[in-house]
């Protein structure tokens, strides 16, 4: 088949997409909505390129005014004198290039970028899959329109030519595939002016000297007549106008890491106004973990200041995220905490530990999904777990959210302890000692403590069928330390002796017993050399 290419150019890039962001939070429900107004219309902009001070990008209201891109700024203020005018910035143009490449890389694998606002889409492979042209075109233009971006697009049969025929047809802006298809049948490259092949000066005057001025004037030339007379490149051009020499050398590749910044129109001060163009931010990480199956445990938002230094926020999930309205909660904990020092300027957010996303698995009739844990008629899935664990997080702090683990050590108040860890390394034992705790429930009653004195949970007896594992009994609260015993108890008959710790000079030597005060708690108390001492209580 054919080479086949298509040509995509947005002429005012960096000026449309500044208007796309949610730079502002969406306008509160009213019961009583106003009566509509007519939207003002927008005030003449332009960008302004800095190197050369020439007009790079206007809008239409400027258009109107005479203005167009070349001239200087002088001309263009005396021409409106209300003219508002922005710094052009390639990078940020750059950026947005490269986020459309990252749209219509799902709908069409070989994208190449043609900085700083166009780009090149290789077609014919994509033609079995979408059943034509006429179909793969339709497609496209949903995305294209969905965009919202002024946009011209052309396709011819080389990379060149098309990129030709998108500059010398101002007029054709068109997203219809009918009328895309048209003009690829009736090519009218021979018609196209030298002046848009972006020839070198000297060899365009060269050619208008000898009365050459259409690309058609040129090609009827031989070529062994045009090697004698002209230099290399001109050589080179046609080569590529006519599929011979490849224009494209290298296709876009999506990014490892998603890293993605926004410039705010205007300077925000406080971080409750934060949340719309975050919201933008978190859009375009669900894209991106959509597009690969993936979900991320961290991210981290870098906050440019004007004359300060930028602030760094980071924030973790326990169960890992991809959808935009999680990661906002998050953040709308973290950021009720921040107070700006000095103006929002720019926003970054980039996102660390992107794995492969594993999939729902739920029963077949709605039953509570794989890793639920039923207790008294409740459902709690692992997932909840660990997000209820990641919102305290982000509200009180990673540092202050601790877990329990315990300890291979006889003294019960060494046997576990409460610490902070890390939020995505420690969820397994979190979910280990939920469940843990929702299963070893210590009964009450005496008779029955006795008979659960050698316990095993359910989850060693599957494992350890026999030998029976055995493990001593221990209350469901235990003091953090043991205070002097000040009241009288019944004790039960049977003790535990527990003496160890002479390596690290902290040796105990106690005989553990069961007993019943007046309320009828049944408490845990030991006695050792210097008396009597309360440990715990059971449940």
């Amino acid at each position: 088949m054919a080479s086949l290419w298509l040509y995509l150019h947005f002429p005012a890039l960096q000026l449309d997409s500044l208007f796309q962001s949610p730079h502002q939070p969406a306008p509160q429900k009213l019961s009583h909505p106003p009566l509509a107004a007519p939207e003002p219309s927008p005030p003449p902009l332009c960008l302004l390129d800095a190197g050369t001070f020439l007009i790079k990008q206007l809008n239409t209201a400027a258009q109107q005014q005479g203005i167009k891109a070349g001239m200087t700024l002088s001309m263009a203020s005396a021409l409106c004198h209300d003219l508002q005018v922005l710094p052009y910035q390639a990078e940020q143009e750059l950026q947005y290039l490269q986020q459309i490449a990252a749209l219509l890389y799902q709908i069409s694998a070989d994208i190449a970028l043609d900085p700083p606002c166009a780009l090149w889409l290789r077609i014919e492979p994509m033609l079995a899959l979408y059943g034509g042209l006429a179909a793969y075109l339709g497609t496209l233009s949903q995305h294209i329109t969905a965009l919202q971006l002024q946009t011209r697009m052309a396709v011819a049969h080389s990379a060149a030519a098309a990129q030709l025929l998108c500059f010398s047809q101002p007029g054709f802006v068109s997203d219809d595939p009918a009328l895309i298809t048209a003009a690829l049948h009736h090519c009218p490259l021979h018609h196209c002016q030298l002046q848009s092949t972006g020839s070198g000066q000297k060899i365009l005057q060269q050619l208008q000297a000898m009365g050459i001025n259409s690309l058609g004037q040129l090609l009827a030339i031989p070529r062994s007549e045009l090697s004698r007379r002209f230099s290399a490149e001109v050589i080179i051009i046609l080569d590529q106008l006519t599929g011979d020499r490849p224009t494209v050398s290298q296709f876009y590749q999506p990014p490892e890491q998603f890293c993605q910044s926004l410039e705010l129109l205007y300077q925000l001060e406080h971080s409750q106004q934060l949340q719309a163009p975050l919201g933008y931010l978190l859009q375009l990480l669900q894209n991106y973990l959509q597009l690969r199956d993936q979900h991320c445990y961290q991210l981290q938002l870098r906050l440019e200041l004007r004359d300060h230094p930028p602030l760094v926020l980071s924030l973790q999930s326990a169960c890992g995220e991809y959808q935009q309205g999680r990661w906002l909660t998050l953040f709308q904990l973290k950021l009720q905490q921040l107070k700006l020092p000095a103006p929002l300027l720019k926003m970054q957010l980039s996102a660390g530990q992107t794995t492969a996303r594993d999939g729902d698995n739920l029963l077949l009739f709605g039953a509570r999904s794989q890793g639920a844990t039923a207790d008294a008629g409740t459902t709690v899935t692992k997932a909840e777990v660990l997000r209820l664990r990641s919102l305290l997080a982000a509200k009180l702090g990673a540092e202050r959210v601790q877990q329990p683990q315990l300890f291979a050590d006889h003294r019960p108040e060494l046997a576990n302890a409460a610490h902070g860890s890390d939020l995505i390394t420690g969820v397994g034992a979190l979910a280990a000692n939920v469940q843990q705790h929702q299963s070893n429930h210590i009964p009450s009653d005496l008779q029955q403590l006795r008979q659960n004195r050698l316990y095993l949970p359910p989850q060693l007896q599957a494992a350890n069928p026999s030998p029976p594992v055995t493990l001593p009994l221990r209350p469901g609260m235990l003091l953090a330390r043991p205070v002097p015993l000040r009241m009288q108890l019944q004790l039960q008959p049977g003790l535990e002796r527990i003496q160890t710790g002479w390596w690290d000079q902290n040796q105990v030597q106690r005989d553990y017993y069961i007993g019943r005060n007046n309320q009828g708690q049944w408490c845990w108390a030991f006695k050792n050399t210097s008396g009597w001492y309360l440990q715990g209580y059971f449940a």
